[in-house]
């Protein structure tokens, strides 16, 4: 198993601070991506990727979440594992370029990552994000990658989620709505001269199974070794087709090995008979996964068997958010916050220049004042009962 190694740095002392000190209640990335962009210094951070560094800019939210968090560890240290340098990485449904990023410095100069995002809004941030990193070996291409090539779709900005999220929306007669025209994945493969692809990552929102059924020709051939999917229950409601179809489809094709990310970070195999995991990333590969034997389980990157405990010295690189139950007043303050964020959401759904951006930070400034002034409290009461310590 080759190592890896993820550490995130600031560049500036309050980048640091923001990131070290502010409270993880939900939405917190909203008032850190705010204070970023209020404030007349340089917000940006390095994310270091075994020697090789990626930069993160703090003023918009999803990547200061992920400098905060590192979210989706599991599946990083998969992604790190399976790609070699020199190797073909396709990121469906990019985003702002997180898997491209980590692909990129993995595959090196000779490699090459073509990242296909949707939104025609996020892809700015994609094309700077690469910028920004000095890569020279990501293609991105503005496209929704569906069954059929040529077609015209509108996006739909998912409610209450990240600034970059979106989704294909069925209806595609609303003119206030970005579009985009469709590709598939088998029609890139071709204009790429038919190269042999190490791994397909597809997250494209319940969209996946007409993405898969676009990219037979790959996905069906010996020039692709592994997919990996998310599975959910969006794609019945939004494509029509059951998730089990996934399995199906892919099973089909020779991906006979498999492996899922449980809620609890953990990498588990998937053995014949056992229930379909849903709401989940999947990895599907034609070889054997580098790492993981059947039955046994990864946790961040480290190997665990399963019933056992895990412990062990502290892992430099992605941790999982710690999973502790809330008390009684955080879970008050957590619920005051949705309730206004979901009505400065629905404020600015339904008008646009209603200038929500002043109402989400003074929600988001409401909701730390009122975490900030817990904290005291507590620590004004454990003063109180041991005042030597």
């Amino acid at each position: 198993m080759p190592p890896w190694n993820v550490v995130v740095q600031a560049y500036s002392p309050v980048g640091r601070a923001l990131l070290r000190w502010l409270p993880r209640f939900r939405g917190y990335a909203i008032l850190g991506s705010m204070a970023c962009r209020m404030l007349p210094v340089r917000q940006e951070a390095s994310l270091r990727v075994d020697g090789r560094e990626i930069t993160l800019d703090l003023k918009r939210r999803s990547q200061f979440a992920v400098a905060a968090q590192k979210p989706e560890a599991t599946e990083a240290g998969l992604l790190l594992r399976c790609l070699r340098p020199g190797d073909v990485f396709f990121d469906v449904g990019s985003n702002w370029g997180f898997f491209t990023l980590l692909g990129a410095a993995q595959v090196g100069e000779q490699g090459l990552v073509v990242s296909i995002e949707a939104n025609p809004a996020v892809v700015p941030a994609l094309l700077e994000a690469v910028h920004r990193s000095g890569l020279s070996n990501v293609v991105v291409v503005n496209a929704a990658v569906a069954e059929i090539a040529g077609r015209r779709v509108c996006l739909r900005r998912a409610f209450c989620q990240a600034d970059t999220s979106s989704f294909v929306d069925a209806d595609a007669s609303s003119a206030r709505r970005p579009s985009v025209v469709t590709r598939t994945l088998d029609l890139v493969w071709r204009q790429l001269g038919c190269p042999r692809v190490r791994m397909v990552k597809l997250d494209i929102e319940g969209y996946e199974p007409l993405a898969l059924r676009g990219g037979e020709a790959l996905l069906s051939s010996e020039k692709c070794d592994s997919v990996q999917v998310e599975v959910s229950q969006w794609t019945l409601e939004r494509c029509g087709v059951p998730y089990e179809q996934i399995y199906h489809q892919l099973r089909r094709w020779g991906f006979q090995h498999a492996c899922w990310v449980t809620p609890q970070g953990e990498l588990r195999a998937l053995e014949a008979g056992a229930p379909l995991p849903v709401g989940a990333n999947v990895v599907f590969s034609k070889p054997p996964l580098p790492g993981l034997e059947a039955g046994a389980s990864q946790v961040g990157g480290q190997e665990r068997v399963p019933g056992a405990r895990p412990g062990g010295p502290r892992d430099p690189g992605f941790k999982m958010p710690p999973q502790g139950k809330p008390d009684r007043a955080g879970l008050v303050v957590r619920c005051l916050f949705l309730i206004l964020l979901g009505a400065t959401e629905a404020r600015a759904y339904v008008d646009p220049g209603s200038g929500a951006l002043i109402w989400q930070v003074a929600v988001a400034g409401l909701v730390s004042s009122l975490f900030w002034v817990r904290k005291i409290a507590r620590w004004l009461k454990r003063l109180w009962r041991h005042p030597h310590g």
